[in-house]
């Protein structure tokens, strides 16, 4: 097969193995999110993102960069969230035109409630498969790819 596409076996089965590993983790971290918090994993790394940046306010755009999204599903998002009461929209300081995101008490609370049981499944599926020796490698790969992508669109 690598005479017509360049591409060896062993890394077309790289390549299989990261798809398939990478959704099955998604899956079972997405089911684990919502089983134990009624969270989907776009709504808790979205106030992840928040929470975690300066004054925990993020624009709609910040939102999507955080998450790797185009700026219209992150805004999608944000509007679902914000009717269930996770995200509230205040004018921004700097700029009485736009508008910043932040988590609500309730999202907090929501947030807080899933923080536990995310972080044992994120080890139990994937970070204890990692052995310490080959985090930093991993990382860098990870990285790498990222970096080749750029910034999303």
């Amino acid at each position: 097969m690598a005479d017509v596409t360049g591409i060896e076996p062993e890394e077309w089965a790289l390549w299989r193995a990261f798809l398939v590993s990478h959704a099955q983790v998604s899956r079972r971290i997405d089911a684990q999110l919502h089983r134990d918090s009624g969270l989907a994993q776009g709504e808790y790394a979205t106030m992840t993102s928040i929470l975690e940046a300066p004054g925990r306010r993020l624009r709609v755009g910040q939102i999507a960069a955080a998450l790797g999204w185009e700026k219209s599903r992150a805004s999608h998002l944000v509007g679902r969230m914000e009717r269930r009461g996770l995200l509230a929209r205040e004018v921004c300081a700097d700029d009485a035109r736009a508008t910043d995101i932040t988590v609500t008490p309730e999202g907090r609370r929501a947030y807080l409630g899933a923080v536990r049981g995310h972080a044992a499944e994120v080890r139990r599926v994937f970070l204890d498969h990692v052995r310490p020796e080959e985090r930093a490698v991993v990382t860098d790969v990870l990285t790498r790819v990222l970096d080749n992508l750029g910034p999303t669109p």
